[in-house]
């Protein structure tokens, strides 16, 4: 027994499939999380016969032929499938005399490099990271000096309730004021 056999391949999109998409996206620019949450509403209300993933991917391949850009929030990794195969989109936004052939291929150039030059997944967690550890050293180092120069600067007129802003004396530190610098502020 064949695949093919068992669960035939889809048809290709049809232009009422391409067309709500278009008409949400021609005049307006889509977060990935509006397409997210818009795809859900489509697909639940049976506007769109087929899966919420495949409006998503629809959207944001309209998106970029539309506009030149991913929406935000997309990331490099899905590049390479979101360039696959767009004559079927491209044809129908030339059908509707929105943009031309120069004007597509220009968006999806642009689209492309873009995308090349957002971070990775892989990158974006590790200046997360990064982050975390500055101001956990930042924090560290604030509460350091704070329980080693305590009475001190409770007598020069520290509030009493200095834990209150232990947030901002954290950012104060991770942003390069030494702890005895931040703490100053609240003298």
């Amino acid at each position: 027994m064949r695949l093919n056999e068992i669960a035939p391949p889809r048809p290709r999109l049809t232009d009422e499939e391409f067309e709500i998409a278009y008409d949400k996206l021609v005049q307006n620019e889509m977060s990935k999380d509006e397409i997210n949450e818009y795809s859900h509403i489509v697909v639940d209300a049976g506007m769109y016969p087929r899966t919420k993933n495949s409006l998503q991917f629809l959207l944001t391949r309209m998106h970029i032929v539309l506009h030149g850009e991913a929406p935000s929030g997309e990331t490099p990794e899905r590049a390479d499938k979101m360039f696959k195969d767009t004559k079927p989109i491209i044809d129908y936004v030339l059908r509707q005399g929105h943009l031309d052939k120069e004007d597509i291929d220009y968006h999806i150039d642009n689209a492309k490099e873009e995308l090349a030059s957002r971070p990775t997944k892989k990158e974006i967690e590790a200046t997360k990271a990064e982050r975390r550890a500055l101001r956990r050293d930042a924090y560290n180092r604030m509460y350091t000096y704070y329980r080693a120069n305590k009475a001190s600067m409770l007598k020069a007129g520290l509030p009493k309730d200095i834990t209150r802003y232990k947030e901002a004396l954290t950012d104060a530190v991770a942003s390069g004021l030494t702890p005895e610098q931040a703490f100053a502020q609240y003298l």
